[in-house]
């Protein structure tokens, strides 16, 4: 599969906001921008052949769909990634990154969570339950942000240029996260991985971060070794 550059891809979360508005889907919870300089949009080469079969559409069994998600603002791949590399940077990231998630299928590191909340969704008496761990797992998800050393790492991150792949039903971004300070010791792991992979998948109309790696997973077309 084709990799191209992306260049400043945090520049699609202002414009994107805006686009949501005018077309009148759901705006998702207001999310705080970054106050970071306006620059000239990415110049992306699209390569890959839309009509190219996909070695990952078997991959998933059909989960229960859980209501939520972010609507006409992320209708596409390209969308969901700038709304989600905002919703990091937003005052709460871990409110403004919910709507993003597709909390019915999510791997993390190839563990199937979603897969365990849907079973919870499923028991009506489970889901204050499934509310816990969905909220555990963005705390811990996001924990890292605040641990960034320079206030504006995640946006010179993005202006350094991120990597990606695109396929008919996913959108992946590898990210070269910035300079971090020390965590918990379980936080160790994965910040010694230079680069994580964050894919997005459609669901209906709309696009929703269904997985986590942290690590750089190459890129779709080339399966790697415990591939979920």
């Amino acid at each position: 599969m084709p990799t191209v550059r992306s260049l400043a891809l945090l520049l699609l979360a202002v414009p994107l906001l805006a686009c949501a508005r005018k077309t009148g889907g759901p705006v998702e919870p207001a999310l705080d921008p970054p106050s970071t300089p306006a620059a000239s949009p990415a110049t992306q080469d699209v390569l890959s052949s839309p009509d190219a079969p996909s070695p990952l559409r078997a991959h998933r069994q059909q989960r229960p769909r859980i209501i939520g998600g972010c609507g006409e603002s992320c209708k596409d791949g390209e969308r969901a990634a700038g709304l989600f590399f905002a919703a990091l940077q937003a005052t709460d990231p871990v409110e403004a990154m919910r709507p993003l998630v597709e909390l019915s299928v999510l791997v993390v590191d190839g563990e199937p969570k979603g897969e365990r909340w849907s079973d919870l969704w499923s028991d009506g008496a489970m889901r204050p339950q499934r509310e816990a761990e969905i909220d555990a797992w963005l705390r811990e998800f996001t924990r890292w942000v605040p641990r960034v050393e320079d206030k504006g790492g995640i946006a010179a991150a993005l202006a350094r240029g991120v990597e990606i792949d695109r396929d008919i039903d996913v959108y992946q971004v590898r990210f070269r996260h910035p300079r971090l300070t020390p965590g918990l010791a379980e936080d160790a792991r994965r910040d010694a991985e230079p680069i994580w992979s964050f894919r997005f998948r459609p669901r209906g109309h709309e696009w929703l971060l269904a997985d986590v790696f942290h690590s750089d997973r190459g890129p779709i077309g080339k399966p790697t070794a415990n591939r979920p």
